[in-house]
């Protein structure tokens, strides 16, 4: 699916993200957004680690794409 393809992508900071609610820009649409770290304030470029539902999980960092748990297709 297309949700599968999402992690690892780079996406821009619309609302701050926290770890209860956000908004980023992901391939030219607005997703919501969490993430497990400190809030991630407007602007930031962040990385889609996984997809939870509707919503993305991100960080600042890229995920590592070999993570075996990654892999599961």
């Amino acid at each position: 699916s297309n949700a599968d393809r999402l992690p690892g992508s780079s996406c821009t900071v619309l609302e701050p993200v926290s770890s209860a609610t956000g908004l980023v820009r992901l391939h030219g649409d607005v997703w919501s957004a969490r993430t497990s770290g400190p809030e991630i304030p407007v602007g930031e470029t962040v990385y889609v680690q996984r997809v939870d539902g509707a919503a993305v999980v991100v960080d600042r960092s890229a995920p590592a794409l070999g993570d075996p748990d990654l892999d599961r297709a």
